[in-house]
Parts: C-alpha cells; structure tokens; sequence
C-alpha cells in the first residue's frame, strides 16, 4: 500500500512540472506574436512588391492546405481515354485533362509523378501551355504512361501550386 502511494504522489509531481512548463512556453509564444506585431516593416519593400506585379504575371507558389480546404481547388483533373491515340497503337492510351472551376486561371505546368515515369507528351506542352482558361473551359494534354500508375499530379497555376494524389474518376 505504501508503494501506491508513492507512485500517486509521484505521478502528481510530474503532473506539475509539465503544468509550469506549458504556462512558460506560452507566455514565450505570446511574448514572440506582441514583438512580430509591433516590428517596423522593411524600408522600400512596398515599392519592391509594386514593381514584381506590374508585369501582369503572380505566382502564388505553393497554396496553404487550410486555405485549400476553405477556398475549394479551382481545378478539376480527370484522365479520359484518348481514342486516337489508343488505335494508333493498339493499346489504351490516356489524356490529362485540367479544367478550370473559376473565373479565370492559367496553367502554367503539369507534373505528373513528381517528373518519374510518367510526362506529358512534348508536343502537348508546347502546344497548350500556358493554358489561360475561363470558368468551365478545359486543356486536355496527351500523357504517355498507363494511368493506373499515376500517384501524384503537381499542377502550376497562377493562383498557385495545387497537389492531387487521389483519383476517384479514372
């Protein structure tokens, strides 16, 4: 029964130590956000951010997978049998076809794979890309591998980077 004891006892010791360390860590966090909000911004950099847009081009790079999952994706990528193709060389041939689901965005670049194994067709890429596509409008680029064994999908758009890497239409 003393053993018991002790081990409550000690259980409730280490409860507090982790208690005070926590309370300290937050205290150092909110000291860190009050410095942050009343730090000077950089000298020139607005005029800097002027002259990076003033060519009618942003690259919003990577998009936040928060703000992904509140904005919505503002493409569509699907993989539909590209007939043609598929009686040239007498076996299933596939497409990627990327549709817009806003107003207006471009695509700049398809990377499917992470660049392993599976690219879209020269001829595509140069053709149709950059593709600038209005609500509704779709760029369909020939890719030259079996799409059962896409795993990932990168496409580049001026409104950011957007990643798919689970296909329900096939």
């Amino acid at each position: 029964m003393a053993t018991s004891l002790y081990f409550v006892w000690g259980c409730s010791e280490f409860k507090n130590e982790q208690a005070v360390g926590a309370e300290t860590a937050q205290a150092e966090a909110e000291d860190a956000m009050t410095a942050a909000s009343e730090a000077e911004p950089l000298e020139g950099a607005d005029a800097l951010a002027d002259e990076e847009t003033s060519n009618n081009y942003e690259d919003a790079g990577d998009v936040n997978p928060i703000e992904q999952l509140i904005e919505g994706v503002p493409i569509d990528v699907t993989f539909p049998v590209n007939t043609s193709m598929s009686q040239i060389h007498e076996r299933l041939a596939y497409d990627i076809v990327i549709q817009s689901k806003v107003d207006s965005i471009v695509i700049n670049n398809v990377t499917i794979n992470r660049g392993n194994n599976c690219n879209i067709n020269d001829y595509s890429r140069d053709k149709y890309l950059p593709a600038n596509l209005k609500f509704g409008r779709y760029t369909r680029l020939s890719i030259d591998c079996d799409v059962n064994y896409i795993r990932e999908v990168e496409v580049e758009t001026n409104l950011g980077n957007y990643k798919f890497d689970q296909f329900v239409q096939r």
